[in-house]
């Protein structure tokens, strides 16, 4: 923790704004698939269900339901590794594809992380579609970044500022 604190000062020193990147996923050795095995989407079969983008397969991540039945603890120990690293000097997350989270969580979970820390800057990283990513930015998302960036013409930068003035 030595090194991490001194690169944290530096940071600061130097007028630099650390971010952490944040997913919420858990790879095949995290803790949480032991001690909270409910907290993990399975098969029929029992076995854990890992992460598929197709056709992708992520055999080495495993994605947490939000909706399990002990959603609440899920959610609390999220917002508890968000809290850590805060006290750790972190103040920026660049969110990794927030818009495949429930909206609620989010509200829920920036709400209480600026509730007692209100300088903190969520990110948002979704290549999703404008309504989803209005949602986000309602639910306390400070920036975005998505298929705007591919917008290249006047009038594709037009339909897309008027998107966001709606």
């Amino acid at each position: 923790w030595a090194d991490f604190d001194a690169m944290v000062e530096a940071a600061r020193a130097a007028g630099i704004e650390l971010a952490l990147d944040l997913a919420i996923n858990c790879s095949p050795d995290h803790p949480w698939l032991e001690a909270h095995p409910e907290w993990f989407y399975r098969r029929p079969d029992g076995t854990l269900k890992y992460a598929e983008n197709p056709p992708k397969r992520y055999q080495d991540i495993y994605n947490v339901n939000f909706e399990s039945e002990d959603w609440q603890a899920l959610w609390q120990a999220l917002l508890d590794v968000v809290l850590h690293w805060v006290g750790c000097g972190i103040s920026v997350f660049r969110v990794d594809n927030p818009h495949t989270k429930p909206l609620p969580f989010w509200e829920w979970m920036i709400g209480e992380v600026r509730s007692e820390h209100p300088d903190v800057v969520f990110l948002a990283e979704a290549f999703t579609r404008p309504a989803p990513m209005t949602a986000l930015a309602k639910a306390g998302f400070a920036q975005s970044y998505t298929y705007f960036t591919w917008k290249n013409t006047r009038w594709e930068l037009l339909e897309f500022l008027g998107q966001l003035l709606e």
